[in-house]
């Protein structure tokens, strides 16, 4: 399994309020987006809160001697949890009050494709052709299910971004769970930001080379940023292997998302030419997250070639807001 994930702040917000995180551990390989809501930093605290709640909530319950249909319940309850907790905090800590996000998850388990949903963000299967698994929590989606107006209509309705569920809204949740077969897909998680301006088809387009998600992600964003003005997040998974020029660094570069170098307290966003922790060459950026930015290293100790990821100086100092 491999993946690739691409955040943009686009060209008319100060604030990124997407958030993302990826596992990809052997046996239950997941990414979870989230699109946060709410006012001046209350929306990027909400999408970072949920990323981290149900990363951990997973991290302690799923287990191999699970079946497909027990580990979504697991899945479901991390999103009954997180929504608790934010919903909570929000109401003790007055400048967030009424945050909120979306979130959305996609599992590959046993041969399924297990989703969590809630809100108006969304995951795709691109196989010989694009479908979306989730439904938008949406009052235009409600309007287009009544049959009330068609979904080009829905497309420039005045309140296609009301939505009608969120994660820390209300002290509870209502979480859709959807378990499919999968038979290899590319699977696409996405904020409103992309499908705002962007047809399926667009999206299918730009997913066609599975050698190198990171790339197609990077791709797809970078050619649409003029197109899609607001905050972008894409996350790709699918089966495949690296790009040929990325074979030799294959063993590093597979757990990149998952170093997180909390301590680490410095400019994250230019660390190239320097030497951290006097072991580690940083030789260029690899990427960039809502969270996080990623550099290919030396290991000066070891003589081999990693990947690190390095929390973004915004968010250093607020573990007391995840943990």
């Amino acid at each position: 399994m491999q993946f690739g994930a691409v955040t943009d702040i686009g060209m008319h917000r100060k604030i990124n309020e997407d958030n993302y995180y990826v596992n990809e551990s052997d046996t239950f390989p997941y990414a979870v987006v989230a699109d946060g809501m709410g006012g001046h930093q209350a929306g990027e605290v909400a999408s970072m809160m949920v990323v981290d709640i149900i990363e951990n909530h997973l991290e302690k319950n799923l287990d191999t001697e699970l079946d497909y249909v027990e580990a979504g319940e697991v899945i479901r309850q991390a999103f009954i949890s997180a929504n608790s907790i934010i919903y909570n905090y929000a109401k003790n800590h007055y400048k967030v009050m009424g945050m909120g996000t979306t979130a959305t998850l996609a599992m590959i388990y046993q041969n399924k494709i297990i989703t969590a949903h809630v809100g108006d963000s969304r995951a795709y299967m691109i196989g010989d052709e694009i479908k979306q698994i989730t439904k938008d929590h949406s009052y235009v989606q409600e309007l287009v299910s009544r049959g009330e107006i068609s979904p080009e209509m829905a497309k420039n309705h005045p309140k296609k971004n009301y939505i009608t569920r969120a994660m820390g809204a209300e002290d509870t949740v209502k979480v859709d769970i959807s378990i499919k077969p999968y038979n290899g897909e590319t699977l696409v998680l996405c904020s409103d930001g992309l499908t705002n301006f962007v047809e399926d088809d667009e999206i299918r387009t730009y997913i066609k080379n599975k050698s190198n998600l990171q790339k197609s992600a990077e791709e797809l964003v970078a050619n649409l940023w003029l197109a899609a003005p607001f905050v972008i997040l894409v996350l790709l998974a699918g089966l495949g292997g690296l790009s040929e020029e990325m074979n030799e660094a294959a063993e590093i570069i597979l757990p990149l998302w998952l170093w997180k170098g909390r301590n680490v307290i410095m400019n994250s966003d230019n660390l190239v030419g320097i030497t951290l922790g006097n072991r580690y060459d940083m030789l260029e950026k690899i990427g960039t997250g809502g969270m996080a930015t990623v550099y290919k290293a030396k290991d000066t100790l070891l003589n081999r070639y990693v990947a690190i990821k390095i929390l973004r100086d915004s968010l250093e100092g607020e573990e007391q807001v995840v943990s």
